[in-house]
Order: structure tokens, then sequence, then C-alpha cells
């Protein structure tokens, strides 16, 4: 072949292998850039994505994150169990609160959260089973005489028992709330109701006063009192709580229509 083939052969053989690393350039040169833009398109959605997310949506997914770092801790299911809890997942806040169980029989909050969720769906078999193993791991602690979760245990069985209408139970559940936190106004009041249904009208009174001494001006405690006075037959005391219970709720129903009534009589 003659030289100044040769070269041309040669020159021909460059521009092909050049020719080809062009295109490779220009290949790379454009999946990047559709990369780039796939990336910059997904990095856009997903900072729209989360700041669409409501403050609750990112608590629960921090929730979720934690828990896929540690598995094994309690507190974290029990936390995110909180927030499904608030999100109205009743059942799903359940499983996270069992997965707790599963880790710690006896972790407090668990047991607790997981007798108030089940109490809220209206399970009260399910919800006192918490309540009562709550109660039984933590009674006879060293600590129990200020341990308000178990205070809250000893309330919510307490509301459990009212509702089922043991009203000798509520009276037990309820005074032992109140050995731990003796200003609940909300156990007094509760203590009082179950007095009354039993026509302890002397008892239910003092615990109506107990309740109105931490909050005077709670309407259903007025109510209460009005209806233990109106049981034992004072319907001047009587009506004059309807009425104080009518004052501080203008749309107390149930105090109007007492008031109406004991007025109407006179």
């Amino acid at each position: 072949m003659p030289r100044d083939e040769i070269a041309l052969t040669e020159l021909r053989g460059e521009w092909r292998e050049q020719h080809r690393l062009d295109m490779w350039i220009r290949s790379l040169a454009v999946i990047f850039v559709l990369l780039l833009a796939s990336f910059s398109g997904y990095y856009g959605y997903t900072k729209y994505v989360q700041n669409e997310q409501t403050p609750e949506q990112k608590a629960i997914a921090q929730a979720i994150k934690a828990i896929r770092a540690n598995p094994r801790s309690a507190a974290a299911r029990v936390r995110l169990g909180v927030l499904y809890t608030q999100a109205g997942l009743t059942d799903t806040a359940i499983e996270q609160f069992d997965e707790a169980l599963k880790i710690a029989r006896d972790d407090q909050e668990a047991l607790l959260y997981a007798g108030i969720a089940y109490l809220n769906k209206g399970d009260y078999d399910q919800a006192i089973k918490y309540f009562d193993k709550e109660i039984k791991y933590y009674k006879n602690t060293a600590l129990a005489g200020t341990n308000i979760s178990l205070e809250q245990a000893y309330y919510y069985s307490a509301v459990i028992h009212w509702r089922e209408k043991d009203y000798d139970l509520v009276i037990d559940n309820a005074a032992k709330a109140l050995k731990i936190k003796a200003s609940s106004a909300d156990t007094h009041l509760l203590l009082g109701r179950a007095y009354y249904e039993k026509k302890s009208y002397d008892e239910a009174i003092a615990s109506f006063d107990q309740a109105l001494r931490f909050d005077p001006t709670y309407p259903d405690a007025l109510y209460g009192a009005g209806l233990a006075y109106e049981g034992k037959g004072d319907k001047e005391k009587a009506l004059e709580q309807y009425r104080k219970a009518l004052k501080a709720k203008p749309d107390f129903k149930q105090a109007a229509d007492a008031v109406k009534r004991l007025e109407s009589a006179a």
C-alpha cells in the first residue's frame, strides 16, 4: 500500500476513533443531563411533598425513622403509638403499643395508652385488661404514691366501671386514684356521681364539694351537688347549685331544665 494511502487509512482510522469518542462523550453528556433533570425533579417533588406534610405527618415520619434505626426501642414505639392515636388511627396505635409490650411487658406508658385506646374504641373488656396489668405491676412499688400513670390507670378503670354501672368498683378505684392525686376535680366528680347513684347523698355532696374546691366553677360538679341536695329533699339548696351550674355554663340544658322545674314547683 502506498505511503500516502497508508497515511490516509490511518487518518480515517483516527477520525473513526475520534468520532466514536465524540459520540460517547455526547451520549454521556445526554445521560448526565437526563440524570440531572431526573434528580432535580425528584428533589423538587420530595421537597414539595415534605413541605406539604402537616406537622403531625412529619412527626409520624420521624418516629418511624427512629424505629427503623432502633427496632427494639419500646419508647420509640410508644411515641409512634401516641402519634397514631392523635391522628385517629387507633388500631394502628394499638399495634405499636403491643409491639412495645413485646419488648418490655411492664412498659407503663404502653399499658396505659393501649388501655386508653381501647377505651376510646368502646372496648371496655380489652381496656380494663391493660389497666389491670399496669396496676398489678406498679401498685406495690416504692413510688406508687406519686406515680401519675398509675393514678390514671385507677381513674380510667373507674370510668369503665361507671359505664358498666358497677358503682362499688368506681368508688374503690377513684379513691385509690385520689390517694395519688388528691387535686383531681374529675376524679372527685366521678366519685360523687357513684355515691349519688348509690343514694349516699352526703358522701356525694362531700365529693362534689371537693371537686369545686379545685375547680370552683366546674358546671358538672355544681349540677351534681344540685342533684344530691335534691335527693336529700333540700330543694332550696339544690336550686342554688343548679343556678350556679347554669351561670358557669349558660347552654347547660340539664341545669336549665332543673332550674325551671324547681322554680315552677315553688
